[in-house]
């Protein structure tokens, strides 16, 4: 994979504890989640749209299910968890490691990363998002 970089904008960028997710490579995608909550359940969503999710079109904004400020940005193909491991409020991290096929048809590829955090004080939904993550297979 290479990274193709997070999404910029305001109505992306989120007011969770959530600041950052990145990728690296190798056969091995991994993707870390940092400045969580220690201890915190963590679902990292891997997904290959970032305009629709079935019949919604994304992004989706998730106020009015209960937690103002989150988005919906990618599809949800495959789901990994995870807890944030650290101490100290939002010293917390957790890695996401996607394996690779070797299969050359998926060259090229591009696959959209979320993690959405457990925290049930955040709003009514009790959950948080981040930034969405693009990378391309290489």
């Amino acid at each position: 994979f290479v990274r193709e970089g997070e999404k910029e904008g305001e109505r992306l960028r989120k007011k969770s504890v959530l600041e950052d997710l990145a990728a690296s490579a190798h056969g091995l995608e991994v993707v870390e989640l940092h400045n969580v909550a220690p201890g915190s359940r963590a679902f990292c969503f891997a997904g290959t749209s970032n305009t629709n999710f079935g019949p919604l079109a994304l992004p989706v904004e998730l106020g009015s299910v209960g937690a103002p400020g989150c988005w919906l940005l990618t599809n949800h193909v495959l789901v990994h968890d995870e807890s944030a491991t650290g101490v100290g409020s939002g010293g917390g991290s957790a890695t996401f490691d996607w394996p690779v096929p070797p299969d050359p048809q998926l060259i090229g590829g591009r696959v959209f990363f979320q993690a959405i955090v457990v925290d049930p004080a955040a709003n009514a939904l009790g959950l948080t998002s981040t930034a969405a993550l693009e990378a391309t297979v290489q």
